[in-house]
């Protein structure tokens, strides 16, 4: 049986490119994820019904928690602007957090807008929707989450395996290319340590600018803006 096509989309951060690493470990994918389409933007009409050697590509959508990925995506332009063509090129290094948050990115107003219009879209966009798969960074900090994760879509998309015995990544970050980077902690996570980025102010700024009912589909638990 020839291998199945997929192609992940998410936002800068969300764990794309683990996700990626394990499916092409596990199964008899192939992914298309050079010439096709940028993973962190729109998918064009054309690939509505997308087909590829005769086969429904899989489209695997990765989410990230939005309090988490504001950190991360911050941290990943201040770190490759002017290396990453792809970074917002109006995203300036001297720009604090907040400052990052409440302006324009891309062509957004702002990078709230962007993970409220972008994962809508990548939700909403598929004619044939049991073909699409949600993957929760959140999902993924530890082995048996990843191993979840997989038993779930191999069964969804009935894929076909080739390694049962998956080195799940739990100790370091995928980057690009599937290269191991950085030490990854997964406490940082899970006690959403990534709010002490915040200010009372900025969160309330976000509360008020996220898309809730994208906020409670994926069942995320919503911070309070407190006194600053």
């Amino acid at each position: 049986m020839p291998a199945i096509p997929f192609k992940l989309f998410g936002l800068q951060g969300s764990g794309t490119n683990l996700a990626r690493l394990l499916l092409l470990q596990a199964f008899e994918v192939a992914s298309l994820e050079t010439g096709h389409e940028w993973k962190h933007g729109y998918i064009s009409a054309e690939h509505r019904g997308w087909m590829h050697d005769g086969q429904p590509v899989r489209l695997i959508i990765c989410v990230k928690n939005p309090y988490a990925w504001l950190v991360s995506c911050y941290n990943y332009f201040v770190t490759n602007l002017g290396t990453d063509p792809t970074v917002d090129q109006g995203f300036r290094r001297a720009w604090g957090f907040a400052q990052f948050v409440q302006y324009p990115s891309y062509n957004f107003k702002n990078p709230i807008d962007r993970w409220n219009s972008l994962i809508r879209h990548w939700l909403e966009f598929p004619s044939q929707p049991q073909f699409s798969e949600i993957i929760l960074q959140e999902s993924m900090l530890d082995a048996q989450g990843q191993q979840s994760v997989l038993a779930r879509i191999e069964t969804n998309q009935h894929l076909s395996r080739k390694n049962y015995k998956v080195i799940c990544e739990t100790s370091r970050r995928v980057g690009v290319e599937m290269r191991l980077g950085e030490r990854f902690d997964a406490e940082y996570y899970r006690q959403r340590r990534y709010l002490a980025h915040y200010s009372g102010c900025l969160l309330d700024f976000v509360n008020q600018s996220i898309d809730m009912d994208l906020f409670r589909l994926f069942g995320y638990e919503k911070a309070p803006g407190k006194p600053s």
